[in-house]
């Protein structure tokens, strides 16, 4: 299982286009077979895509009302891209906010198994940040995966920035998993590994970070320089995540979309890990003593 993460910036200053191919050159190249994206936009002013057309792509709607799929949809754009190369992927969305005051900026999920049980919670910190126009509305989207059990995975785009803002929103989203099954959550918390130790680590009280569990990995930052909430900073930063309950062994972590291995298509660079297909007892036995 081959599982990525980006946090896309999209519909802003990359080209659209050039992100998609690119997505799915890497999707086919590395056969991923789940992809989590934040800031997967459209454009508030597009056109309601048709329920045929949305129904007919493999969307599963959150069971939770939400703000309707557009036209520009960037993860609808990725899975008809995906489909033309025989790749059909089961998807949902769902908007956290306005951004920039023009885009009904949202999360995503996407895989090759079919999506069950989708919800769509809202995730805020303080109660006068529940209006859809406050960029401080967060949610969190989750499924289960069908034929893997129990599996659920799960993607999030989180206020990192403040430690106080941060474990609020947390303990919500903790609140929408049971931490005894296998879960996945993959996504951009805004939390610095290296130097936000507090918020970090009350991230590994709850999951194990794949980074660190990974036989194999790179550096791992996600952010090299300043951009949009780190303005001020060129340092390097692991703000980008995925992170797992589950017991199987993670064969490799990299980052990807740095423009190195492959292009640069926004102002995150990705991360892919390679999960082993089934637990061993060896891992059991290593995350029993990392959470012990």
């Amino acid at each position: 299982m081959r599982i990525l993460t980006l946090n896309c910036h999209s519909l802003l200053e990359y080209e659209v286009n050039e992100q998609i191919q690119e997505l799915v050159d890497f999707v086919v190249r590395e056969s991923v077979t789940i992809i989590a994206l934040q800031e997967a936009s459209q454009s508030m002013k597009s056109p309601l895509l048709s329920q045929t057309e949305l129904l007919g792509s493999g969307f599963v709607p959150p069971s939770e009302s939400d703000v309707p799929v557009k036209v520009d949809n960037f993860a609808y754009l990725l899975v008809r891209a995906l489909r033309r190369v025989k790749l059909k992927f089961a998807w949902s969305w769902t908007a956290s906010h306005v951004g920039y005051d023009k885009l009904d900026e949202g999360i995503a999920l996407l895989s090759l198994k079919p999506l069950q049980a989708v919800h769509a919670p809202v995730i805020v910190a303080k109660p006068e940040f529940a209006s859809y126009q406050d960029y401080r509305r967060r949610k969190l989207l989750l499924a289960k995966l069908a034929g893997s059990g129990n599996l659920t995975i799960a993607t999030g785009h989180f206020d990192g920035w403040q430690a106080e803002i941060f474990e609020a929103e947390w303990q919500q989203a903790l609140s929408h998993f049971d931490l005894k099954e296998p879960v996945y959550l993959m996504g951009d918390l805004n939390v610095d590994a290296e130097q936000n130790d507090c918020s970090y680590q009350k991230i590994c009280q709850s999951f194990q970070d794949t980074y660190e569990l990974a036989v194999a990995k790179g550096d791992g930052l996600t952010v090299r320089g300043a951009i949009d909430g780190w303005e001020d900073s060129q340092v390097g930063k692991r703000i980008d995540y995925i992170l797992t309950t589950a017991s199987n062994e993670v064969l490799s972590s990299r980052v990807c979309f740095d423009g190195q291995d492959s292009a640069r298509i926004s102002d995150h660079a990705g991360i892919i890990v390679e999960v082993a297909d089934t637990p061993s007892l060896a891992t059991v036995k290593k995350r029993q003593h990392y959470t012990a």
